[in-house]
């Protein structure tokens, strides 16, 4: 009975720490749209010093668009990647990150080959510029 016990409290600890770990892992993860200053080029940052690979979906209501799996011998802890969404018509999006660790999704419309991130409201509001050239 008593080794039951202790053989509980041990898996009980095991399966604590492994959820902890996890836990530390997705909250270390970063991923954002930075603004960049020309037309229809999605610049994205992308920040997990756990993960050893990422997967990025760009998607419409249609379904997928674009997938890409960067493994991380191209990346030691994050990257900065441009896309070049010349070919997307007026409508909105979806970008994906998946790590090990958890999903981060932002959607996205393009207007004019303008690109416009739903978050960015809580920054400026929408037409007023982020950079100048």
């Amino acid at each position: 009975m008593k080794t039951n016990n202790t053989l509980k409290i041990i898996l009980a600890a095991v399966f604590f720490t492994c959820a902890a770990v996890t836990m530390s892992s997705a909250q270390e993860t970063a991923a954002k749209v930075l603004p960049y200053d020309q037309d229809a080029v999605m610049k994205v940052f992308y920040y997990n010093p756990n993960a050893k690979k990422v997967e990025i979906k760009i998607s419409d209501q249609f379904g997928l668009l674009y997938k890409e799996t960067l493994r991380d011998s191209r990346f030691k802890k994050g990257f900065v990647k441009h896309f070049d969404l010349k070919k997307l018509k007026d409508g909105n999006y979806k970008i994906e990150f998946t790590d090990k660790y958890s999903t981060i999704a932002y959607d996205f419309s393009m207007t004019d080959s303008k690109i416009w991130v739903d978050y960015w409201n809580d920054y400026l509001p929408v037409g007023q510029a982020i950079v100048k050239n």
